[in-house]
Protein backbone atom coordinates (compact mmCIF):
# COMPACT_ATOMS: atom_id res chain seq x y z
CA UNK A 1 0.00 0.00 0.00
CA UNK A 2 0.84 3.72 -0.94
CA UNK A 3 1.17 6.23 2.28
CA UNK A 4 -0.63 8.95 1.83
CA UNK A 5 1.42 11.99 2.52
CA UNK A 6 -0.13 14.73 4.81
CA UNK A 7 -0.23 18.37 3.11
CA UNK A 8 0.62 20.37 5.46
CA UNK A 9 -0.85 23.72 5.82
CA UNK A 10 0.98 26.88 5.99
CA UNK A 11 -0.56 30.16 8.60
CA UNK A 12 0.12 33.41 6.87
CA UNK A 13 2.49 35.36 8.99
CA UNK A 14 1.48 38.74 10.68
CA UNK A 15 3.54 40.27 8.22
CA UNK A 16 2.04 39.16 5.12
CA UNK A 17 -1.55 40.46 6.70
CA UNK A 18 0.26 43.45 7.46
CA UNK A 19 1.20 43.84 3.76
CA UNK A 20 -1.81 43.04 1.97
CA UNK A 21 -3.46 45.11 4.17
CA UNK A 22 -1.53 48.12 3.66
CA UNK A 23 -1.47 47.39 -0.39
CA UNK A 24 -5.14 47.29 -0.19
CA UNK A 25 -5.80 50.51 1.32
CA UNK A 26 -3.61 52.14 -0.37
CA UNK A 27 -5.07 51.09 -3.72
CA UNK A 28 -8.62 51.65 -2.09
CA UNK A 29 -7.82 55.53 -0.52
CA UNK A 30 -7.79 57.33 -3.75
CA UNK A 31 -11.51 55.75 -4.72
CA UNK A 32 -13.21 57.05 -1.33
CA UNK A 33 -11.60 60.65 -2.02
CA UNK A 34 -12.21 60.84 -5.10
CA UNK A 35 -16.19 61.02 -5.25
CA UNK A 36 -15.80 63.68 -1.82
CA UNK A 37 -13.31 66.14 -4.23
CA UNK A 38 -15.63 65.68 -6.77
CA UNK A 39 -18.52 67.10 -4.57
CA UNK A 40 -16.14 70.09 -3.35
CA UNK A 41 -15.55 71.09 -6.77
CA UNK A 42 -19.19 70.92 -7.94
CA UNK A 43 -20.32 73.50 -5.29
CA UNK A 44 -17.87 75.98 -5.93
CA UNK A 45 -18.50 75.91 -9.57
CA UNK A 46 -22.28 76.15 -8.73
CA UNK A 47 -21.03 79.47 -6.19
CA UNK A 48 -19.93 80.42 -9.19
CA UNK A 49 -22.43 80.23 -11.42
CA UNK A 50 -24.93 82.13 -8.89
CA UNK A 51 -22.07 84.79 -8.34
CA UNK A 52 -22.31 85.32 -12.10
CA UNK A 53 -25.88 85.84 -12.20
CA UNK A 54 -26.28 87.95 -9.51
CA UNK A 55 -23.65 90.10 -10.90
CA UNK A 56 -25.77 90.26 -14.53
CA UNK A 57 -28.92 91.26 -12.25
CA UNK A 58 -26.96 94.03 -10.72
CA UNK A 59 -25.69 95.32 -14.19
CA UNK A 60 -29.05 94.84 -15.16
CA UNK A 61 -30.42 97.37 -12.72
CA UNK A 62 -27.85 100.23 -13.74
CA UNK A 63 -29.13 99.59 -17.35
CA UNK A 64 -32.81 99.82 -15.56
CA UNK A 65 -32.43 102.31 -13.32
CA UNK A 66 -30.96 104.54 -16.56
CA UNK A 67 -34.23 103.71 -18.63
CA UNK A 68 -36.41 104.17 -15.81
CA UNK A 69 -35.20 107.43 -14.39
CA UNK A 70 -33.72 107.04 -11.16
CA UNK A 71 -30.36 106.97 -12.21
CA UNK A 72 -29.33 109.78 -15.14
CA UNK A 73 -26.07 109.46 -16.88
CA UNK A 74 -24.87 113.05 -15.44
CA UNK A 75 -24.74 111.67 -12.20
CA UNK A 76 -23.02 108.53 -13.04
CA UNK A 77 -20.27 110.83 -15.29
CA UNK A 78 -19.88 112.77 -12.84
CA UNK A 79 -19.56 110.88 -9.95
CA UNK A 80 -16.56 111.05 -7.29
CA UNK A 81 -13.28 109.78 -7.40
CA UNK A 82 -13.88 107.42 -4.55
CA UNK A 83 -16.12 104.49 -5.13
CA UNK A 84 -19.95 105.00 -5.13
CA UNK A 85 -22.36 102.56 -3.51
CA UNK A 86 -25.57 101.86 -6.07
CA UNK A 87 -27.10 98.89 -4.82
CA UNK A 88 -26.07 95.75 -2.09
CA UNK A 89 -28.13 92.80 -2.18
CA UNK A 90 -27.62 89.06 -0.56
CA UNK A 91 -27.16 86.03 -1.97
CA UNK A 92 -27.69 82.42 -0.16
CA UNK A 93 -26.34 79.63 -2.48
CA UNK A 94 -28.10 76.68 -2.51
CA UNK A 95 -26.02 73.69 -0.31
CA UNK A 96 -23.53 76.32 0.83
CA UNK A 97 -23.57 77.19 3.90
CA UNK A 98 -22.56 81.09 3.96
CA UNK A 99 -24.92 83.84 2.75
CA UNK A 100 -22.95 86.41 0.81
CA UNK A 101 -23.48 89.84 0.47
CA UNK A 102 -23.19 91.37 -3.80
CA UNK A 103 -21.99 95.06 -3.85
CA UNK A 104 -22.55 97.00 -6.77
CA UNK A 105 -19.71 100.24 -7.27
CA UNK A 106 -19.87 102.85 -9.64
CA UNK A 107 -15.88 103.45 -9.82
CA UNK A 108 -15.32 106.41 -12.58
CA UNK A 109 -17.26 108.31 -14.74
CA UNK A 110 -15.65 110.00 -17.81
CA UNK A 111 -15.75 111.45 -21.20
CA UNK A 112 -13.88 110.38 -23.79
CA UNK A 113 -13.47 111.54 -27.43
CA UNK A 114 -12.62 109.38 -29.54
CA UNK A 115 -12.66 110.38 -33.95
CA UNK A 116 -14.36 113.50 -32.90
CA UNK A 117 -17.29 111.83 -31.12
CA UNK A 118 -17.82 112.11 -27.90
CA UNK A 119 -18.24 109.18 -25.57
CA UNK A 120 -19.47 108.79 -21.46
CA UNK A 121 -17.88 106.05 -20.25
CA UNK A 122 -18.73 104.69 -16.88
CA UNK A 123 -16.57 102.04 -14.75
CA UNK A 124 -18.36 100.01 -12.77
CA UNK A 125 -17.17 96.89 -9.97
CA UNK A 126 -19.41 94.26 -8.64
CA UNK A 127 -17.62 92.37 -5.58
CA UNK A 128 -19.41 89.40 -3.16
CA UNK A 129 -18.08 89.04 -0.09
CA UNK A 130 -19.27 86.74 2.37
CA UNK A 131 -21.43 88.19 4.79
CA UNK A 132 -20.39 88.07 8.77
CA UNK A 133 -16.52 87.29 7.74
CA UNK A 134 -14.81 87.40 11.04
CA UNK A 135 -11.51 89.10 9.43
CA UNK A 136 -10.66 92.85 9.45
CA UNK A 137 -9.69 92.56 5.41
CA UNK A 138 -12.48 91.25 3.84
CA UNK A 139 -11.41 89.65 0.30
CA UNK A 140 -14.30 89.02 -2.10
CA UNK A 141 -15.21 85.67 -3.32
CA UNK A 142 -15.84 87.25 -6.42
CA UNK A 143 -15.18 90.48 -8.26
CA UNK A 144 -16.03 91.59 -11.65
CA UNK A 145 -15.32 95.13 -13.34
CA UNK A 146 -17.39 96.51 -16.17
CA UNK A 147 -17.69 99.52 -18.56
CA UNK A 148 -20.79 101.42 -19.84
CA UNK A 149 -20.51 103.56 -22.90
CA UNK A 150 -22.89 106.02 -23.96
CA UNK A 151 -22.28 107.96 -27.17
CA UNK A 152 -23.28 112.02 -26.48
CA UNK A 153 -23.27 114.95 -27.93
CA UNK A 154 -20.99 117.08 -26.03
CA UNK A 155 -19.14 116.99 -23.14
CA UNK A 156 -21.46 116.80 -19.58
CA UNK A 157 -24.53 116.67 -21.38
CA UNK A 158 -26.31 113.34 -21.66
CA UNK A 159 -28.92 112.28 -23.99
Amino acid sequence: MKKIKKIKKHSYLLLELLLSFFLLTLFLAPMLSSPFAYVRRQMAEMATIYFQLEEEKLLASIEENLRTGKVSWDTLLTSEESPVLLETKTIKVPGDKHVYEAKLFILRGQFKTQDEVCFGTVKAAVKIFQKNQKKTKKKPAFQTLFVLKKQTTAPHAAT
